[in-house]
């Protein structure tokens, strides 16, 4: 594991010269390290975010070939910090299938998969900033509460139900029309309350995965409380209905947090995923959303990465959804409450939600809307963005022309839920990974129906058989209906 310190406060930027074109001073701002609170230098603010590999095996598994090709191409890329996508810490509530789990039993053969792959995100060695060492390796955990899956979640073959705070199953309160509901319910069971005795249990798998990635060389974790998964779910007050002391949103969080801080070093990296979209369907006001925020900010973590919106432009202007006002709104009172708060090791903020440019990147810095910039599909298409636009590897800085990089248009089919609907663009994206494992440039030219067949019709670790059960799984989920033809036109 890479060792950066720096001394100063945790989120102090480097000085930037102002007698440099604006173009120079917004690539050095962009390339500035900044610290944590654990001590530990991000060489520049540009994070990799945390996205679904679908890389693994059918019904989930180890980190394998393919996930070291992809982060060893970013890792070239001179990011900040490297985030994986979701490491399954209960291999009976997976998502969409492919996942990486966390063995509940560690053999030497599962330690040496995860120090490959930790390996592959430090294996650049340098960034492109000037004497500071290359992206920090981050391994995101996650437990996907009552929103596994019935078939792919890891439970096929039992009676089992997922863990949730509450037995209110996905789809229940949806407004969308019958053959979406139809679908929800194919797809999700009515989940399990869970018992103190189950708390305990997901409380020790998280805690056993961070010492995990601790001792495969990984400088740290990110919690995954977003997107419905279990830890989001205990924040939503229409999901945690509980009447014990687990109505408190933020226990559950806090017991994983101690329990990660007593198995591991004190410049270990611990940080967590929060999305405003969450807390809209959740039912949670503004208000109630920053004190969550202050809260987490005073257990000790290095970071928050907020999501869920689209930075639209540099003035964060108003939007009619109002999941995007809440994001709007949100994201530039958070930096500003963990400043207020009396916490002097406040975490540093992460701001992931439609920054495309390099004119956005260095705005959300100078206005104090966040501390690190979290980009997702960006650096699918530009895998290499930080060293495109560093200030060392373009002196005069970088050609803002080029963007936005033209991105894919694809068409969501109207009758499908909404949950698959979304996964058109997971699944174009998800394509797009894969080709970059394959050492390719993404194919901006593929459609809609491509890269749903292409998503399920892989063979991967798997073989023949994993694609089978992928393209038969897809085939449960769409409803026969005359309206298929409206979705393949």
């Amino acid at each position: 594991m890479t060792q950066n310190y720096v001394h100063g406060s945790p989120g102090e930027p480097t000085t930037i010269s102002h007698e440099q074109p604006f173009e120079v001073q917004n690539a050095e701002l962009i390339a500035s390290p900044v610290a944590l609170p654990c001590g530990r230098i991000v060489s520049n603010r540009l994070v990799k975010v945390a996205m679904y590999e679908h890389l693994a095996a059918f019904s989930g598994g180890l980190p394998n070939q393919y996930h070291i090709s992809l982060y060893s191409r970013w890792a070239r890329g001179g990011w900040g910090m490297i985030i994986t996508g979701n490491c399954q810490v209960s291999s009976s509530h997976l998502s969409l299938g492919r996942d990486i789990i966390i063995p509940s039993s560690i053999s030497a053969l599962d330690l040496e998969s995860f120090r490959a792959l930790s390996l592959a995100i430090h294996s650049s060695g340098t960034s492109p900033s000037r004497d500071t060492a290359g992206p920090l390796a981050i391994m995101q955990l996650s437990h996907s509460g009552r929103q596994s899956p019935r078939f792919i979640g890891g439970r096929l073959g039992t009676f089992r139900q997922p863990f949730s705070p509450s037995s209110r199953r996905v789809g229940d309160d949806t407004k969308e029309a019958f053959l979406s509901k139809l679908s929800y319910r194919l797809m999700f069971q009515t989940p399990r309350v869970l018992s103190r005795e189950d708390i305990g249990d997901v409380v020790e798998e998280f805690v056993n995965a961070a010492k995990l990635a601790c001792e495969t060389g990984f400088d740290g974790v990110q919690l995954h409380a977003a997107h419905g998964y279990l830890l989001s779910q205990f924040l939503s007050s229409k999901l945690n209905t509980r009447k014990d002391e687990y109505s408190n949103a933020i226990l559950l969080i806090q017991q994983i947090v101690t329990g990660i801080r007593g198995v591991t070093p004190a410049h270990f990296i611990l940080g967590i995923k929060l999305n405003a979209g969450d807390y809209v369907l959740g039912g949670i006001s503004e208000e109630g959303a920053l004190g969550h925020v202050k809260q987490i900010g005073l257990l000790g973590v290095d970071f928050i990465e907020i999501s869920g919106g689209d930075y639209e432009n540099p003035t964060f202007a108003a939007s009619t959804s109002p999941r995007q006002a809440f994001f709007s709104s949100f994201s530039r009172q958070v930096v500003q409450s963990l400043q207020t708060s009396g916490n002097k090791a406040a975490p540093l903020i992460v701001l992931t939600g439609g920054l495309r440019t390099p004119s956005q990147f260095s705005h959300v810095i100078r206005q104090n809307h966040a501390n690190l910039l979290g980009i997702g599909r960006l650096s699918i298409l530009c895998p290499d963005l930080p060293r495109q636009i560093s200030p060392f590897s373009v002196p005069r800085g970088y050609d803002d022309t080029k963007f936005p990089l033209r991105e894919p248009t694809l068409f969501n089919p109207r009758w499908l839920p909404k949950l698959i609907g979304a996964g058109v663009n997971t699944a174009w994206y998800t394509v797009g990974m894969r080709q970059l494992t394959y050492g390719k440039e993404v194919d901006i030219e593929m459609g809609t129906l491509s890269a749903l067949f292409w998503m399920w019709a892989w063979t991967g670790p798997s073989g023949l058989i994993g694609a089978s059960k992928c393209i038969l799984f897809v085939l449960l989920l769409l409803p026969i209906s005359s309206r298929l033809v409206e979705f393949i036109r």
